[in-house]
């Protein structure tokens, strides 16, 4: 899988009137979405934000600590993460030790067919629970393409597509009883694997909505290339 560029543009001359604050999330099932990155774009500014949508898929599953784990220092932690990396058509076990220590299996085959599905496997004695997504540092991991309980012996097909990327705008003051992920909201939806790298996306008042801020992808005009497309709007943003 590719890694995906996506940016977001507005002009101080032809862009917004207000502050307002973007949510990138997806949208991984009924009312359910993961949010991914905060935006925040400033009135009568030119303004981009760039983001890149790692290509490697992630596997994750929870280590928790032992009732009878030993304080090795003031502070222990309950919880650690590990992670794997997979492709689609690859096939990954988690195994424990006689200690409750969990480690995944190194992903087969190799080299990754590169479709297919990706299955996990719970060979531990216990349910685990496992999600699957993105990792864009040692700390930031974003299970973008959901989570589960997985009981012992059984397995997790994962079909890798149709990835919902859903943008919210929202102004301040804002209620803070307001539903998050709330319809009125939205400013867009978007499949990402339908569409092409380089995105680039356009946030301004448009006068023919009453000056409802739009957010509008710019499309490819014919002989124009993703690339292009992009230069285009950041030139919009100088």
């Amino acid at each position: 899988m590719q890694p995906i560029n996506i940016s977001f543009v507005t002009s101080k001359d032809k862009g917004i009137s207000e502050n307002i604050d973007l949510l990138v999330s997806f949208h991984v099932g009924e009312n359910q979405f993961i949010d991914w990155k905060h935006l925040r774009f400033s009135a009568h500014q030119s303004q981009i934000a760039k983001l890149v949508l790692p290509g490697t898929v992630v596997a994750s599953a929870a280590q928790k600590a032992g009732r009878s784990r030993r304080k090795l220092c003031r502070v222990t932690a309950d919880v650690s993460v590990l992670f794997v990396e997979i492709a689609p058509g690859q096939t990954s076990s988690l195994t424990a030790d006689d200690l409750g220590f969990i480690q995944w299996s190194d992903p087969e085959p190799q080299p990754a067919p590169g479709s297919g599905v990706i299955v996990l496997i719970n060979k531990t004695k216990y349910t685990q629970v496992l999600a699957m997504g993105i990792r864009e540092s040692e700390e930031l991991f974003s299970p973008i393409y959901g989570t589960m309980n997985l009981p012992p012996g059984m397995n997790a097909n994962y079909a890798i597509k149709g990835l919902k990327m859903s943008v919210f705008g929202y102004r301040y003051p804002r209620d803070p009883n307001a539903p998050e992920h709330d319809p009125k909201d939205m400013l867009g939806e978007y499949d990402l694997s339908a569409l092409p790298s380089p995105l680039a996306f356009r946030l301004f008042d448009d006068p023919s909505h009453g000056g409802q801020t739009v957010l509008v992808r710019e499309s490819a005009p014919e002989g124009r290339d993703g690339k292009a497309i992009l230069a285009a709007a950041e030139a919009t943003a100088e």
